[in-house]
C-alpha cells in the first residue's frame, strides 16, 4: 500500500535498478511496476491452478520485462489495482515451486524498483509479510495473535529458533505413583492472583487453574547450619522459631525495601535522585549495610537466588527494586498466599498456553520452527526490514534466507538479541543492554514419590535453604522447594538447585537432592522415591537461561531503553514488561504492547487499544528518558565551608594580635574575645 498518497509518476522519470536479486523476488517487483490493464492476468491466475506453474511463471517474467521497457504511466489508482492483483496471484502460486525455478531463469535479468520517486514521495517496497515476530514463546505468540485478531488483513509470520514453541515454559511427562505418567512443568509454572494479563489468556483458551498447596509447617535453614520449622508465610516473621532480634530485623529490612520500591519510577528510572546510587551497589551489599542479623541476610540471599537465578552479589539493587515494583512489592515475589507469585498453577502444564496460541499459525503455515535469525537489515528510507534466517537443522547453517517485512517484533530475551547482527547498528545504550543482560541460571527439578508423605507428616513441602555448612566450600543443593502434586493427585516436589551443581551429572544431582530432602523430611524421600527429572536452562539452545535476564550493577541506564523501538524493530519479551516482569503475565503484557505499537505505526488506529501503549514511546504522556549524571555533584552547601574558613581567619588574626600586641587589631577583636570567652567561663591568660 502507499505510505502516503503518491502523484502520477512516469517510468521515464525513474531509474530501473538491475541487481543480483533472486528470481523469486521478480514477480512481486514486476507487479508494482506493470502499468497494463489487469484483465490478461485474470485468466493467467486461473490457469495457475490447472497447468504447469513453472512454465507459466517463465511467461510472466518475460512479459514483465517487456512491459517494463514500455515506460508507461503508473497512477495511484492503478497501483492499488495492481496490488490487489498481486495478492491474488501470490496466493495462487506455490512458493516452493518458485524456488525450483531460481537456477532456470538466470537469463532473465532481475529488477528492483526504487522506493523513492523524483518528487520525494515514498512508495512501500513489496514485502513478503507485514509483520515478522521473532520468538514463539508466550510474548511472541501473544503479539502475533493480537495483531491478527485486530487486523486480520495483515500478514504475520512467526519464526522460532528452537524445535518447539513455549519459550521458557516447558512441560514434560514424568513417571509418577502407581506406574502412571503425569505432566509437570520444568519452566515457568506459577501464576499470581494479580497477574491479570496471563489470567485473561488462560480464560480465553479454556484452561483451568488450581491452588498451590500451602498448608502445614515449612522448613528453613537461615542464619545457622541447622534446619528450623515455621508456620507463618515467611520464615523470619515467626517469633516461635526465631529470636526477637531476627524478627525485628526482618520487619525493619522489609520496610526499608518497600519504602525504596515505592519511589522507583518504572518508566523513567533515573528521575529518582537516588536511583544512580542504588544502581552502583549489589543486593548483597545493601543487605549487609541495612540488616543486622545473619538470618535476614540469608533470607534475602535465598530469595534472590530463587527469583532471579543469580547470587545476590551480582544483581543491581536498583534492578531488584524495579522488578519488585512490577510485582507490587518484594514480598509478592516470594509469597504463596495473598498476591504472591506462587499462588496458582495450570492444569496440564503451562506450555499448552503457547501450543494453543500457536495452533492457528501452524494451520496457516505461518510459523517456522528451527528458523534462527542471523541478521536484521533496516531500510531507513522505505522503513522496511529484511530478516535473514537460517535453518538450525541444515548441513550449512551459514546460508541465510531473506524475508522482507514492514515491521519486526523481537520477542526474545535481551541477551539473545546480542546474537543478532543489526544493519545499521543499534544505538550504544541498546547495544550495551544486549551485551550486559545476563540470563539467570536456575536448575529446576521434579522428584516424584509413591505418596505425599510430607502432607501426612503435617508439612507443606516448602523449604528454603542457603545450603551452607560449617565446612569451607561445602554446599547442599536445594535452594527452595514446593509441593508439586498435580491436579490429578500425583505426588511430587518441585525445587531449584544451586548453580554449584551445574557441572555434575544428572545422577549425582538426583542423589544429592534426595539426600538433602532427607535433612528436612526424614527418610521418606529415599524410601518412597519414584523418579527424578530436571532442566538445566543454561544449556537450552537459543535460550541462555531461566527464569529471566537480569541487570548487573551500573547497567540500568541501558536497561531502561528496553521498550524503545529501533527504526522498524519493536521489542517484547517478559523483561520489557511493567507489570510482573519476568513472569508469564509480563510476557503477555509486553507482547500486547509491541503488537499495538505495530498497529499504531501501520495506521490501524481503529484497531488500537491505547491502554496497552501507556508504557510505550507512543504514549501521550511519554517523557524522554533521563540518564544518570556521573559528573561532580556538590552534596553539601558551600556556606558551611565559607563559615568555617571565616571563623578560622578571625581566630588566626586574634591569636596573631595577642602574640605581637597589635593595639589596633587587639582593640577590634576585644569585644569578640570577651563574648567568646564568657561563653566558656574562662579568660585569656
Amino acid at each position: 500500500m502507499l505510505s502516503r498518497s503518491a502523484p502520477e509518476c512516469r517510468h521515464e522519470d525513474q531509474q530501473i535498478m538491475y541487481s543480483d536479486v533472486r528470481f523469486t523476488e521478480l514477480i512481486p517487483m514486476y507487479l508494482v511496476a506493470v502499468p497494463q490493464p489487469c484483465s490478461p492476468f485474470s485468466s493467467t491466475i486461473q490457469r495457475t491452478r490447472g497447468f504447469n506453474e513453472l512454465l507459466l511463471m517463465k511467461e510472466i517474467c518475460a512479459e514483465a520485462l517487456e512491459r517494463l521497457n514500455n515506460r508507461t504511466v503508473l497512477t495511484p489508482e492503478r497501483y492499488r489495482e495492481v496490488m490487489e492483483m498481486r495478492e491474488e496471484l501470490l496466493h495462487s502460486i506455490d512458493t516452493r515451486r518458485l524456488s525450483e525455478l531460481d537456477n532456470k531463469m538466470s537469463d532473465s535479468p532481475p529488477v528492483d524498483i526504487m522506493s523513492e520517486s523524483v518528487d520525494g514521495e515514498l512508495i512501500d517496497e513489496i514485502v513478503d509479510y507485514d509483520v515478522i515476530v521473532i520468538g514463539a514463546g508466550i510474548s511472541g505468540l501473544t503479539a502475533a495473535t493480537e495483531i491478527t485478531k485486530r487486523a486480520p488483513d495483515l500478514k504475520v509470520l512467526i519464526v522460532e529458533a528452537k524445535g518447539r514453541v513455549g519459550g521458557r515454559t516447558f512441560t514434560t511427562e514424568i513417571k509418577s505413583a502407581r506406574e502412571k505418567m503425569d505432566k509437570y512443568d520444568l519452566g515457568g509454572q506459577w501464576i499470581g492472583r494479580t497477574q491479570t494479563h496471563i489470567l485473561e489468556v488462560i480464560q480465553d483458551l479454556g484452561l483451568e487453574t488450581f491452588e498451590q498447596f500451602d498448608d502445614g509447617l515449612k522448613c528453613a535453614q537461615l542464619g545457622t547450619t541447622k534446619a528450623r520449622t515455621y508456620s507463618s508465610s515467611l520464615p523470619s516473621s515467626s517469633l516461635r522459631h526465631y529470636t526477637v532480634f531476627e524478627v525485628l530485623d526482618f520487619a525493619i529490612s522489609t520496610l526499608k525495601i518497600e519504602y525504596l520500591i515505592r519511589r522507583v519510577n518504572l518508566l523513567n528510572l533515573f528521575k529518582w535522585k537516588h536511583a544512580k546510587d542504588l544502581d552502583e551497589i549489589t543486593v548483597s551489599k545493601w543487605a549487609k549495610e541495612n540488616s543486622r542479623t545473619r538470618a535476614v541476610q540469608d533470607a534475602i540471599d535465598v530469595a534472590i537466588r530463587s527469583v532471579y537465578g543469580v547470587e545476590a552479589n551480582r544483581l543491581s539493587m536498583l534492578y531488584n527494586l524495579y522488578y519488585s515494583k512490577t510485582a507490587g512489592g518484594f514480598l509478592n515475589l516470594c509469597e504463596v498466599i495473598g498476591d504472591g507469585a506462587q499462588a496458582m498453577r495450570v492444569k496440564g502444564g503451562t506450555q499448552q498456553i503457547s501450543e494453543k496460541l500457536a495452533q492457528p499459525f501452524i494451520e496457516k503455515k505461518t510459523l517456522k520452527l528451527n528458523a534462527a535469525v542471523g541478521q536484521i537489515k533496516v531500510n531507513e528510507k522505505s522503513l522496511t526490514s529484511t530478516v535473514l534466517i537460517y535453518d538450525t537443522n541444515a548441513d550449512d547453517p551459514a546460508e541465510l534466507i531473506p524475508i522482507r517485512c514492514n515491521r519486526v517484533i523481537l520477542a526474545i530475551p535481551p541477551s539473545q538479541c546480542a546474537q543478532i547482527r543489526f544493519t545499521p547498528d543499534v544505538p550504544n545504550l541498546k547495544k550495551r543492554l544486549f551485551q550486559s543482560a545476563t540470563s539467570g541460571n536456575l536448575i529446576k527439578f521434579i522428584a516424584t514419590f509413591q505418596t505425599a508423605f510430607w502432607r501426612e507428616k503435617g508439612y507443606s513441602g516448602e523449604i528454603v535453604s542457603t545450603g551452607r555448612t560449617s565446612e569451607e566450600g561445602e554446599i547442599y543443593p536445594i535452594i527452595s522447594t514446593y509441593d508439586a502434586c498435580t491436579a490429578y493427585g500425583s505426588p511430587a516436589i518441585v525445587g531449584f538447585i544451586a548453580v554449584e551443581y551445574a557441572d555434575q551429572t544428572k545422577e549425582q544431582r538426583c542423589n544429592a537432592v534426595v539426600k538433602d530432602l532427607m535433612r528436612f523430611l526424614g527418610d521418606s524421600p529415599l524410601t518412597q522415591f519414584v523418579d527424578y527429572e530436571e532442566k538445566l536452562w543454561s544449556t537450552e539452545p537459543f535460550g541462555g537461561g531461566c527464569p529471566a535476564d537480569y541487570a548487573p550493577p551500573g547497567q540500568m541506564d541501558a536497561f531502561q531503553t528496553i521498550r524503545e523501538p529501533f527504526h522498524t524493530v519493536h521489542f517484547a519479551a517478559t523483561e520489557a514488561a511493567t507489570h510482573w516482569a519476568g513472569y508469564m503475565s509480563g510476557a503477555v503484557q509486553s507482547g500486547r504492547r509491541a503488537a499495538h505499537e505495530v498497529l499504531h505505526v501501520l495506521g490501524r488506529d481503529n484497531a488500537i487499544n491505547y491502554n496497552y501503549l501507556t508504557d510505550s514511546v507512543y504514549a501521550d504522556k511519554y517523557e524522554r528518558l533521563i540518564l544518570p549524571s556521573y559528573g561532580y555533584i556538590e552534596k553539601f552547601s558551600p556556606w558551611w565551608r565559607r563559615a568555617f574558613f571565616l571563623s578560622m581567619l578571625c581566630l588566626g588574626v586574634f591569636a596573631y594580635s595577642k602574640k605581637y600586641q597589635l593595639s589596633l587589631t587587639e582593640k577590634a577583636m576585644r569585644p569578640t574575645e570577651r563574648t567568646v570567652l564568657s561563653w566558656f567561663g574562662t579568660w585569656w591568660p
